[in-house]
């Protein structure tokens, strides 16, 4: 029975990633970035942006990661952070 049971979740999650992969496969565009639409003071404007929550994320990672950190410091940056 169990065999079964491993044998019919793997059936089911491999229909399903069949399903997700053919379902993502009409979503596909092709970018012309020289047909951007955006100004290239705007495309700074946004790396910097994109540059500055990837630092955070890292630096909020990092920190939660670490396990000699104090449990209340770890609580006090998700509650001022986020």
């Amino acid at each position: 029975m169990n065999k079964n049971l491993r044998t019919l979740v793997c059936l089911i999650a491999l229909v399903g990633f069949a399903v997700n992969m053919q379902a993502q496969s009409g979503t596909e565009k092709s970018v012309n970035p020289s047909s951007s639409s955006f100004s290239d003071e705007e495309l700074a404007n946004y790396k910097k942006q994109a540059i500055q929550l990837v630092t955070f994320m890292e630096f909020t990672f990092n920190t939660l990661g670490v396990i000699n950190r104090n449990i209340r410091r770890k609580i006090l940056l998700l509650i001022n952070r986020f």
